[in-house]
């Protein structure tokens, strides 16, 4: 009994054990996922800004140099400063989902670790009550010795040799009778019925 109940616990950790680590790679494959969706996702937004910026830039180019000469240099200048901004831009938004990623990589890792950590805990804790429940049975069944049969009204039935007779067919012979208060000597006659 204590050695089938040991190990239903033991399939029963390894269960839990195994159903974790499926679930933990299902977040790691999500999480990695998302994070290639949004990194992919932050270059398009960039690429997309920067062309944005240099199409604008030319267009104003083209402008000025066909009706004011004169606002060259000046367009030149915005033109590159619309181009560092856009730069700049690219990066802080590069580092915006780089540090959301980051955040929720880590915050997946500590959830995969607390959910280790209470596996292992339930675990122990069951193969301690199964430890516990196993102890307290066998002390009662060591306290079920053949003195409390005998003070329930049985008796146990010895051969001259002092071997126990458990069976009407033995062959006639001199026995003894224990009870709860003390022996008396019999003996076996005729076929069992």
């Amino acid at each position: 009994m204590t050695t089938q109940l040991y190990t239903a616990v033991e399939t029963g950790a390894r269960q839990e054990l195994a159903h974790a680590k499926q679930q933990t790679s299902a977040w790691l494959s999500e999480l990695k996922l998302d994070a290639a969706y949004q990194l992919r996702v932050a270059a398009e937004t960039s690429q997309r800004q920067l062309t944005d910026v240099q199409h604008l830039a030319q267009q104003q180019l083209h402008q000025a140099q066909r009706d004011v000469p004169a606002l060259m240099n000046e367009i030149r200048a915005e033109a590159s400063q619309s181009l560092r901004t856009a730069q700049v831009l690219s990066t802080a938004e590069w580092r915006y989902v780089s540090e959301r990623v980051s955040t929720d990589l880590r915050q997946r890792q500590e959830a995969v670790t607390r959910t280790f950590d209470d596996i292992g805990a339930r675990a122990r804790r069951t193969l301690s009550d199964a430890s516990t429940n196993a102890q307290a049975l066998m002390r009662e069944i060591a306290g079920q010795g053949p003195e409390k049969t005998l003070h329930r009204g049985f008796a146990l039935v010895r051969d001259a040799t002092g071997r126990v007779i458990t069976s009407a067919t033995a062959l006639d012979t001199h026995i003894t009778i224990d009870f709860r208060d003390g022996q008396r000597a019999a003996e076996l006659k005729g076929r069992a019925q």
